[in-house]
C-alpha cells in the first residue's frame, strides 16, 4: 500500500489528503470505502458481527458489575495510539488529514457507519481510562455516537453507545428584535474545535469516567460508528489523577500563598453562554420576577437559559469571564430549580477545563419553588473558595445524576425482579384473575413469598438512603413506599395476587415513571 498527497478544501482551508493506491490504480476522492484494510489485527469479525453484539447489549453486564469482577490496579503507564495507526477498517469511509485546524500530525476522519480497529500492547495489567481526541466535523447536527469493543467483545453494556458532543454558540452576541421590541431567539451555529473527551455513560447512570481492564500483552480496540462522522486524532489509555477533596485542595492553595480578594465582583449573564453541547440550549425569556436580569414588564427579553432544555445527562454550557485580581472567589448563581418536587439535581462544575475539587464532580441544587441566589457551599454551610489567577477563565456546568445514579440503578434492578414475578404469576392466573378462586400460588410458586420479602427489604433500604440525602422530601418517596407496603402484604399471603394484580402492575409502572422523573435534571440560570 502506498500513499500520495492531494489537496482538499474543507471549511475554506486546504489540507493534505491521503489517498490510496491499490494494485497500481490511483483513485483520488474525498474519502474511500474500505471493506477490508487489514493489518495484524487480533479480530477479524465483520461489521455485522459487531452489530449483532450491539443489538443484544442488554444481555451484557453493566459497568458496576464489571468493576466488581476486575482487579482494581490502576497502572501509571500512558499509551497513546495515533489515529492513523489503525490496523483494520470495514465498511467505513476513511479520510486522512495533515495538521487539521492547528492540530499537528495526521488525523483520520471516520464515517457515520462502519468500524476502525487499533492495537495496543499493555505492559502492566489493570484498569485504564480511555481519552479520545476528536474534532466534530460537519454532519447532521446530532451528537456523535460510537460503540467500543475490546478484543472483539463488548466488556459492559454502557460501551455500546458512547456520545461525543458537538460545540454550539449563538450566531451573534446582541439579540435581534421584532417590531414590538421583543428579543428574538438567536440562531445556534456550530463552533467546532479539538476536544479531549473521556468515555462516559450516555444515560448518566454512571457519573464517573468509564474504564476498561486490560491484561498484559496485545489488545484490540474496535470503534464502531453508530451516528455522525468524527475526525479522530488519538486514543490515550491512562489513569489521570482525580482532584482531592475541597479541604485538601484549599490547604494546597493556602500553602502556595493564596489569599482572599477584596471588593471584587464579576457578573456573567447566563444567557450569554460562550459554548453549549447542543443547539437546544438557546436563551429563554422569563418575566416571573423583576429580580431576573435584564427585565422588562413590557417586552420579552432573552434573560435566562436552561430549564427543561438542560436536563439530560452529558449536556453542558460554558461561560468565559475575567477576574481583575488573583485570589479566592466565591461562586454564586441566581437559579430556579422548581421542576421536580422534592428531588435535588446535580451539575459537574469545571474551571478552565478541570474539576477543581471532588465536591464539584456533582454539586447539588435543592428543590425550591422560586428563583434564588445560591452560593456554592459545602456541607458545613461555608462557601467554597475557588482560587483564580488574574485574567480570563472559563466555567462549565454539565448535567450529571450524581448519587442519584446509584439509587436509580438499584430501583431498576427491583423493577426487573418485580416484572419477573408478575410474569410468573400471570402464567398461572392469567392477566384477569378470578378474585374468588384459589390459585394455590404459595404451592405452585414456592419461594415467591421470600422473593417479595427480599424486594421489600431492598426498597426499604433505598427509601432510607433517600431520607438521608439533603434536599429530598418525603413526597419523592411516596411511590417507593406504596410499592414496598404492597410487597409486605403479598409476601405474607401470595394468594392475594388474584385480588391485587392490577394494582401490583400499576405500582411497577409508577416505579418506572419515578425513575424517568428523577433521571432528568433541569436547572434554569439567570446569572453567575
Amino acid at each position: 500500500m502506498k500513499s500520495i498527497w492531494n489537496k482538499k478544501c474543507i471549511h475554506g482551508k486546504f489540507h493534505r489528503l491521503t489517498t490510496i493506491i491499490i494494485a497500481g490504480i490511483c483513485t483520488v476522492m474525498s474519502g474511500y470505502l474500505s471493506p477490508s484494510v487489514v493489518g495484524s489485527a487480533q479480530t477479524q469479525q465483520r461489521l455485522k458481527d459487531y452489530e449483532a453484539i450491539s443489538d443484544s447489549y442488554n444481555s451484557v453486564i453493566g459497568y458496576r458489575e464489571y468493576l466488581k469482577q476486575a482487579d482494581q490496579t490502576r497502572p501509571d503507564e500512558v499509551y497513546v495510539i495515533h489515529a492513523n495507526d489503525y490496523v483494520r477498517t470495514s465498511d467505513m469511509k476513511i479520510t486522512e488529514y495533515e495538521d487539521y485546524e492547528g492540530e499537528e500530525g495526521t488525523s483520520v476522519c471516520t464515517g457515520s457507519s462502519g468500524l476502525i480497529e487499533y492495537e495496543v500492547t499493555i505492559k502492566t495489567a489493570g484498569l485504564y481510562d480511555m481519552s479520545i481526541r476528536y474534532y466534530p466535523i460537519k454532519g447532521n447536527g446530532s451528537s456523535i455516537q460510537r460503540s467500543f469493543f475490546i478484543d472483539g467483545e463488548l466488556p459492559y453494556s454502557e460501551l455500546n453507545s458512547i456520545e461525543f458532543s458537538r460545540v454550539w454558540k449563538n450566531v451573534n452576541s446582541k439579540w435581534n428584535k421584532d417590531n414590538q421590541g421583543n428579543d428574538l431567539r438567536p440562531e445556534q451555529i456550530e463552533a467546532p474545535e479539538w476536544i479531549d473527551s473521556y468515555l462516559y455513560d450516555s444515560e448518566g447512570y454512571v457519573s464517573g469516567r468509564l474504564s476498561v481492564y486490560l491484561t498484559e500483552g496485545k489488545h484490540t480496540i474496535t470503534i464502531v460508528s453508530q451516528r455522525e462522522p468524527m475526525l479522530l486524532r488519538s486514543i490515550t489509555l491512562f489513569n489521570p489523577k482525580d482532584p482531592g477533596t475541597y479541604k485538601e485542595v484549599k490547604a494546597s492553595w493556602d500553602e502556595q500563598g493564596a489569599a482572599d480578594t477584596s471588593g471584587q465582583m464579576t457578573i456573567i449573564e447566563a444567557e450569554d453562554a460562550t459554548k453549549k453541547s447542543t443547539q437546544m440550549l438557546y436563551p429563554i425569556q422569563d418575566q416571573s420576577t423583576p429580580a431576573v436580569t435584564p427585565y422588562s414588564a413590557k417586552c420579552l427579553l432573552n434573560n435566562t437559559i436552561g430549564g427543561t432544555n438542560w436536563q439530560n445527562a452529558g449536556k453542558w454550557m460554558e461561560w468565559k469571564f475575567d477576574v481583575p485580581e488573583s485570589g479566592y472567589y466565591d461562586i454564586s448563581m441566581y437559579v430556579k430549580q422548581n421542576f421536580i418536587q422534592g428531588i435535588p439535581i446535580n451539575r459537574k462544575i469545571t474551571i478552565d477545563g478541570n474539576v477543581p475539587f471532588e465536591e464539584f464532580n456533582a454539586y447539588q441544587f435543592n428543590y425550591d419553588g422560586d428563583w434564588r441566589m445560591d452560593t456554592l457551599t459545602g456541607k458545613d454551610g461555608e462557601p467554597y473558595k475557588v482560587y483564580l489567577e488574574k485574567g480570563t477563565h472559563t466555567i462549565r456546568m454539565e448535567v450529571v445524576l450524581g448519587e442519584f445514579s446509584k439509587i436509580i440503578d438499584r430501583v431498576e434492578d427491583v423493577i426487573q425482579e418485580l416484572n419477573a414475578i408478575y410474569r410468573k404469576v400471570i402464567r398461572i392466573t392469567g392477566v384477569a384473575p378470578d378474585g374468588y378462586r384459589d390459585y394455590e400460588l404459595a404451592s405452585t410458586l414456592p419461594g415467591t413469598g421470600k422473593e417479595l420479602a427480599e424486594l421489600s427489604r431492598k426498597l426499604t433500604s433505598i427509601i432510607d438512603t433517600l431520607k438521608g440525602m439533603a434536599g429530598v422530601s418525603g413526597e419523592s418517596e411516596r411511590v417507593l413506599i406504596t410499592m414496598r407496603d404492597q410487597l409486605d402484604e403479598l409476601s405474607g399471603d401470595p394468594e392475594r395476587f388474584s385480588k391485587v394484580l392490577d394494582s401490583y402492575k400499576s405500582n411497577i409502572s409508577a416505579l418506572g415513571t419515578w425513575v424517568g422523573n428523577v433521571s432528568v435534571q433541569p436547572l434554569q440560570i439567570d446569572r453567575i
